[in-house]
Protein backbone atom coordinates (compact mmCIF):
# COMPACT_ATOMS: atom_id res chain seq x y z
CA UNK A 1 0.00 0.00 0.00
CA UNK A 2 1.73 3.14 -0.98
CA UNK A 3 -0.43 5.52 -0.19
CA UNK A 4 0.45 7.38 3.38
CA UNK A 5 -2.98 8.77 4.27
CA UNK A 6 -4.32 5.29 4.18
CA UNK A 7 -1.41 3.59 5.55
CA UNK A 8 -1.95 5.93 8.74
CA UNK A 9 -4.85 6.25 9.15
CA UNK A 10 -6.45 2.38 8.07
CA UNK A 11 -8.84 3.18 6.08
CA UNK A 12 -9.72 2.41 2.46
CA UNK A 13 -12.80 4.36 1.86
CA UNK A 14 -14.17 7.33 -0.77
CA UNK A 15 -11.19 9.44 -0.39
CA UNK A 16 -8.74 6.93 -0.56
CA UNK A 17 -10.27 5.59 -4.32
CA UNK A 18 -10.09 9.22 -5.22
CA UNK A 19 -6.81 9.43 -4.08
CA UNK A 20 -6.20 6.27 -6.17
CA UNK A 21 -7.70 7.16 -9.79
CA UNK A 22 -5.27 10.57 -9.80
CA UNK A 23 -2.73 8.05 -10.07
CA UNK A 24 -3.65 6.53 -12.79
CA UNK A 25 -6.12 8.79 -14.88
CA UNK A 26 -6.17 12.21 -16.17
CA UNK A 27 -7.82 14.25 -13.36
CA UNK A 28 -7.00 16.94 -10.95
CA UNK A 29 -6.47 16.64 -7.40
CA UNK A 30 -9.15 16.93 -4.87
CA UNK A 31 -8.17 18.75 -1.54
CA UNK A 32 -10.68 17.54 0.43
CA UNK A 33 -9.47 14.15 -0.03
CA UNK A 34 -5.62 15.07 0.97
CA UNK A 35 -4.08 14.86 4.67
CA UNK A 36 -3.46 18.36 6.59
CA UNK A 37 0.67 17.68 6.18
CA UNK A 38 0.23 17.72 2.13
CA UNK A 39 1.80 19.88 0.23
CA UNK A 40 -1.20 21.22 -1.92
CA UNK A 41 -3.21 21.15 1.48
CA UNK A 42 -0.70 23.87 3.28
CA UNK A 43 -0.69 25.75 0.05
CA UNK A 44 -4.34 26.03 0.51
CA UNK A 45 -4.27 27.30 3.72
CA UNK A 46 -4.80 31.38 4.20
CA UNK A 47 -1.48 31.67 6.02
CA UNK A 48 0.42 29.64 2.68
CA UNK A 49 2.20 33.14 1.94
CA UNK A 50 3.31 34.20 5.78
CA UNK A 51 4.71 30.08 5.95
CA UNK A 52 6.92 30.73 3.15
CA UNK A 53 7.99 34.30 4.02
CA UNK A 54 9.02 32.85 7.53
CA UNK A 55 10.50 29.49 5.77
CA UNK A 56 13.75 32.06 4.31
CA UNK A 57 11.49 33.88 0.95
CA UNK A 58 10.97 37.15 1.44
CA UNK A 59 10.72 38.28 -2.18
CA UNK A 60 7.42 40.00 -3.44
CA UNK A 61 4.42 39.41 -2.36
CA UNK A 62 2.72 39.57 -5.26
CA UNK A 63 5.47 36.81 -6.86
CA UNK A 64 4.89 34.84 -4.08
CA UNK A 65 1.06 34.51 -4.59
CA UNK A 66 1.35 33.94 -8.08
CA UNK A 67 3.46 30.78 -7.45
CA UNK A 68 1.04 29.26 -5.09
CA UNK A 69 -2.35 30.64 -6.90
CA UNK A 70 -0.30 28.42 -9.99
CA UNK A 71 0.26 25.30 -7.84
CA UNK A 72 -3.56 25.54 -6.28
CA UNK A 73 -4.75 25.33 -10.31
CA UNK A 74 -4.22 21.68 -10.50
CA UNK A 75 -7.51 20.71 -8.42
CA UNK A 76 -9.35 22.87 -10.94
CA UNK A 77 -11.00 20.96 -13.31
CA UNK A 78 -11.06 23.96 -15.99
CA UNK A 79 -7.06 24.55 -15.66
CA UNK A 80 -6.94 24.18 -19.48
CA UNK A 81 -3.00 23.24 -19.42
CA UNK A 82 -1.12 19.84 -19.95
CA UNK A 83 0.68 20.52 -16.63
CA UNK A 84 -1.28 23.52 -14.93
CA UNK A 85 1.79 24.00 -12.32
CA UNK A 86 4.44 24.44 -14.58
CA UNK A 87 6.44 27.59 -13.75
CA UNK A 88 9.15 29.50 -15.53
CA UNK A 89 11.01 31.36 -13.81
CA UNK A 90 12.87 34.17 -15.37
CA UNK A 91 15.24 36.51 -14.62
CA UNK A 92 18.92 37.84 -13.89
CA UNK A 93 21.20 35.72 -11.70
CA UNK A 94 20.54 36.88 -7.81
CA UNK A 95 17.30 37.07 -8.29
CA UNK A 96 16.19 34.61 -6.14
CA UNK A 97 14.38 31.88 -8.69
CA UNK A 98 16.60 28.88 -7.39
CA UNK A 99 16.32 30.22 -3.90
CA UNK A 100 12.24 30.48 -4.18
CA UNK A 101 11.79 26.63 -5.22
CA UNK A 102 14.44 25.88 -1.98
CA UNK A 103 12.26 27.59 0.91
CA UNK A 104 9.27 26.02 -0.78
CA UNK A 105 10.42 22.30 -0.45
CA UNK A 106 11.36 23.69 3.01
CA UNK A 107 8.34 24.75 3.67
CA UNK A 108 6.25 22.00 2.33
CA UNK A 109 8.61 18.99 3.62
CA UNK A 110 9.54 17.66 0.80
CA UNK A 111 11.97 14.79 0.37
CA UNK A 112 14.76 14.98 -2.47
CA UNK A 113 15.50 12.25 -4.93
CA UNK A 114 18.56 10.54 -4.11
CA UNK A 115 20.72 10.40 -7.18
CA UNK A 116 23.60 8.19 -5.32
CA UNK A 117 21.13 5.19 -3.67
CA UNK A 118 17.60 4.86 -5.63
CA UNK A 119 16.63 2.75 -3.62
CA UNK A 120 16.17 5.15 -1.08
CA UNK A 121 13.15 7.47 -3.12
CA UNK A 122 10.28 5.24 -2.45
CA UNK A 123 9.14 8.81 -0.48
CA UNK A 124 11.12 11.08 -2.71
CA UNK A 125 8.98 13.83 -4.29
CA UNK A 126 11.30 17.07 -5.66
CA UNK A 127 14.25 16.49 -7.81
CA UNK A 128 16.56 19.21 -8.24
CA UNK A 129 18.56 19.16 -11.58
CA UNK A 130 21.23 21.64 -12.51
CA UNK A 131 21.05 21.65 -16.18
CA UNK A 132 24.18 24.04 -16.36
CA UNK A 133 26.58 21.59 -15.02
CA UNK A 134 25.05 18.40 -17.01
CA UNK A 135 27.20 17.44 -20.02
CA UNK A 136 26.73 16.31 -23.25
CA UNK A 137 26.59 12.75 -23.52
CA UNK A 138 28.92 12.94 -26.25
CA UNK A 139 31.68 14.87 -24.57
CA UNK A 140 35.04 13.61 -24.42
CA UNK A 141 34.79 14.92 -20.32
CA UNK A 142 31.10 13.73 -19.64
CA UNK A 143 31.49 11.81 -16.34
CA UNK A 144 29.55 9.05 -15.29
CA UNK A 145 28.84 10.84 -11.57
CA UNK A 146 25.43 10.82 -9.75
CA UNK A 147 26.33 13.26 -7.23
CA UNK A 148 23.21 14.24 -4.93
CA UNK A 149 20.54 16.97 -5.19
CA UNK A 150 21.65 19.22 -8.28
CA UNK A 151 23.10 15.68 -9.92
CA UNK A 152 27.06 17.17 -9.96
CA UNK A 153 28.28 16.39 -13.64
CA UNK A 154 25.91 13.44 -14.88
CA UNK A 155 25.51 13.57 -19.08
CA UNK A 156 22.33 14.73 -20.27
CA UNK A 157 20.94 10.66 -20.53
CA UNK A 158 21.64 9.68 -17.44
CA UNK A 159 19.88 12.90 -16.12
CA UNK A 160 16.57 12.06 -17.90
CA UNK A 161 17.08 8.74 -16.44
CA UNK A 162 16.96 9.86 -13.37
CA UNK A 163 13.82 12.35 -14.38
CA UNK A 164 11.76 9.35 -15.59
CA UNK A 165 12.84 7.20 -12.51
CA UNK A 166 11.99 10.00 -10.47
CA UNK A 167 8.44 9.77 -11.98
CA UNK A 168 8.24 6.02 -11.74
CA UNK A 169 7.94 6.68 -7.74
CA UNK A 170 4.89 6.15 -5.81
CA UNK A 171 4.73 10.05 -5.17
CA UNK A 172 6.49 11.05 -8.79
CA UNK A 173 3.13 12.03 -10.28
CA UNK A 174 2.92 14.58 -8.06
CA UNK A 175 6.23 15.66 -7.91
CA UNK A 176 7.79 18.69 -7.42
CA UNK A 177 10.64 19.04 -10.44
CA UNK A 178 13.52 22.04 -10.76
CA UNK A 179 14.76 22.35 -13.82
CA UNK A 180 17.87 24.81 -12.86
CA UNK A 181 19.47 27.07 -15.11
CA UNK A 182 18.60 26.00 -18.07
CA UNK A 183 20.05 29.07 -20.34
CA UNK A 184 23.75 27.65 -19.27
CA UNK A 185 23.51 24.54 -20.79
CA UNK A 186 25.27 23.55 -23.55
CA UNK A 187 23.24 23.67 -26.70
CA UNK A 188 22.76 19.70 -26.97
CA UNK A 189 22.10 19.65 -23.44
CA UNK A 190 19.80 22.19 -23.71
CA UNK A 191 17.96 20.50 -26.39
CA UNK A 192 17.41 16.86 -24.50
CA UNK A 193 16.05 18.47 -21.69
CA UNK A 194 13.34 20.49 -23.78
CA UNK A 195 12.30 17.74 -26.22
CA UNK A 196 12.08 15.41 -22.66
CA UNK A 197 9.47 18.70 -21.33
CA UNK A 198 7.92 18.45 -24.57
CA UNK A 199 7.28 15.30 -24.33
CA UNK A 200 5.25 15.65 -21.06
CA UNK A 201 3.10 18.72 -22.41
CA UNK A 202 2.26 16.39 -24.81
CA UNK A 203 1.60 13.17 -23.72
CA UNK A 204 -1.41 11.26 -25.26
CA UNK A 205 -4.52 11.56 -23.02
CA UNK A 206 -1.99 13.11 -20.35
CA UNK A 207 0.10 9.64 -20.05
CA UNK A 208 3.53 9.62 -19.82
CA UNK A 209 4.58 6.19 -19.98
CA UNK A 210 8.41 5.82 -17.98
CA UNK A 211 9.87 2.23 -17.16
CA UNK A 212 10.41 1.50 -13.32
CA UNK A 213 13.83 0.65 -12.22
CA UNK A 214 12.63 -2.28 -10.31
CA UNK A 215 9.84 -4.43 -12.56
CA UNK A 216 11.89 -3.12 -16.07
CA UNK A 217 8.24 -2.66 -17.20
CA UNK A 218 6.36 -0.01 -18.67
CA UNK A 219 3.96 2.63 -16.26
CA UNK A 220 1.78 5.18 -17.70
CA UNK A 221 1.99 7.84 -15.60
CA UNK A 222 -0.81 11.13 -15.64
CA UNK A 223 1.16 14.50 -15.92
CA UNK A 224 -1.38 16.89 -14.87
CA UNK A 225 -0.96 17.14 -11.31
CA UNK A 226 3.61 17.59 -11.61
CA UNK A 227 4.89 20.68 -10.63
CA UNK A 228 7.50 21.88 -13.12
CA UNK A 229 10.09 24.77 -12.40
CA UNK A 230 12.58 25.84 -15.33
CA UNK A 231 14.88 28.42 -14.25
CA UNK A 232 17.00 30.87 -16.87
CA UNK A 233 18.60 33.79 -17.17
CA UNK A 234 17.93 36.18 -19.91
CA UNK A 235 20.07 35.91 -23.17
CA UNK A 236 22.67 39.02 -23.09
CA UNK A 237 23.43 38.29 -26.96
CA UNK A 238 21.79 40.94 -28.73
CA UNK A 239 22.18 39.85 -32.37
CA UNK A 240 20.43 36.07 -31.36
CA UNK A 241 17.19 38.80 -29.32
CA UNK A 242 16.76 40.47 -32.75
CA UNK A 243 16.19 37.49 -34.65
CA UNK A 244 12.76 36.85 -32.59
CA UNK A 245 11.91 40.38 -31.98
CA UNK A 246 8.87 42.08 -34.00
CA UNK A 247 9.85 45.66 -32.88
CA UNK A 248 12.86 46.67 -33.18
CA UNK A 249 15.11 47.26 -30.15
CA UNK A 250 11.58 46.53 -27.87
CA UNK A 251 11.53 42.64 -27.53
CA UNK A 252 8.76 41.35 -25.31
CA UNK A 253 9.24 38.63 -22.27
CA UNK A 254 8.02 35.69 -24.98
CA UNK A 255 10.78 36.85 -27.18
CA UNK A 256 13.69 36.83 -25.06
CA UNK A 257 12.73 33.77 -24.12
CA UNK A 258 12.83 32.78 -27.56
CA UNK A 259 16.00 33.58 -28.17
CA UNK A 260 17.39 32.37 -24.76
CA UNK A 261 15.97 28.81 -25.12
CA UNK A 262 16.83 28.75 -28.89
CA UNK A 263 19.88 26.93 -30.40
CA UNK A 264 21.30 26.75 -33.87
CA UNK A 265 19.81 23.60 -34.52
CA UNK A 266 16.47 23.77 -32.34
CA UNK A 267 14.08 26.88 -32.87
CA UNK A 268 11.66 27.05 -29.53
CA UNK A 269 7.86 28.15 -30.97
CA UNK A 270 5.53 30.43 -28.99
CA UNK A 271 3.47 27.48 -28.67
CA UNK A 272 5.95 25.89 -26.22
CA UNK A 273 5.77 28.53 -23.98
CA UNK A 274 1.98 29.00 -23.68
CA UNK A 275 1.87 25.27 -22.40
CA UNK A 276 3.31 26.13 -18.93
CA UNK A 277 0.98 27.52 -16.50
CA UNK A 278 2.85 30.36 -15.92
CA UNK A 279 5.86 32.44 -16.49
CA UNK A 280 6.85 34.76 -14.36
CA UNK A 281 9.67 37.41 -15.37
CA UNK A 282 10.80 38.91 -11.92
CA UNK A 283 12.30 41.66 -13.58
CA UNK A 284 9.08 43.10 -13.86
CA UNK A 285 7.12 42.16 -10.20
CA UNK A 286 5.38 45.26 -9.07
CA UNK A 287 7.80 47.77 -7.08
CA UNK A 288 4.69 47.89 -4.41
CA UNK A 289 4.68 44.05 -4.32
CA UNK A 290 8.69 44.69 -2.84
CA UNK A 291 7.65 45.71 0.53
CA UNK A 292 8.29 42.50 2.86
CA UNK A 293 12.55 42.38 1.19
CA UNK A 294 13.09 45.88 1.85
CA UNK A 295 10.85 45.69 5.27
CA UNK A 296 13.61 43.21 6.31
CA UNK A 297 16.22 44.87 4.68
CA UNK A 298 15.48 47.95 7.29
CA UNK A 299 15.24 45.94 10.19
CA UNK A 300 18.29 44.49 9.75
CA UNK A 301 19.76 47.85 9.49
CA UNK A 302 17.71 49.26 12.34
CA UNK A 303 19.42 46.52 13.95
CA UNK A 304 23.05 47.65 13.19
CA UNK A 305 22.42 51.15 14.46
CA UNK A 306 21.29 49.78 17.68
CA UNK A 307 24.10 47.86 18.00
CA UNK A 308 26.63 49.89 17.02
CA UNK A 309 25.55 53.17 18.27
CA UNK A 310 22.61 52.55 20.83
CA UNK A 311 20.07 54.39 18.62
CA UNK A 312 16.50 53.15 18.05
CA UNK A 313 15.03 52.95 14.47
CA UNK A 314 11.55 52.29 13.76
CA UNK A 315 11.02 50.20 10.92
CA UNK A 316 7.32 49.58 9.96
CA UNK A 317 5.22 49.08 6.90
CA UNK A 318 3.02 51.74 5.66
Amino acid sequence: LTDPEARKTRVIGRYFVERLLTQIFDIPMNLNTLAEDDPLKILSQPNALLKLQEAGYSGPFDLKKLVVNTLLSQTRVDAGKPIPSSIVLFGKTGSGKTHLFKVLAKMLGLKYYNFKDESMNKEANAIFINVGEIESSNSKDAKSSTDGIGGGAMTVNEAIKHLNNFLSQPNGFRGYILLDDIHAAQDSVKAEFLRWIRALFEAPDGMYSVKSPTTGKFIRRPVRNLNLFMTLNPISDQEQIARFTSIKGNPSTEEVLLATLSTKEMKIESSFLRRWGRIINLEYMPAGAKGPELLKSLSATAADVLNSHGKFVLVEAE
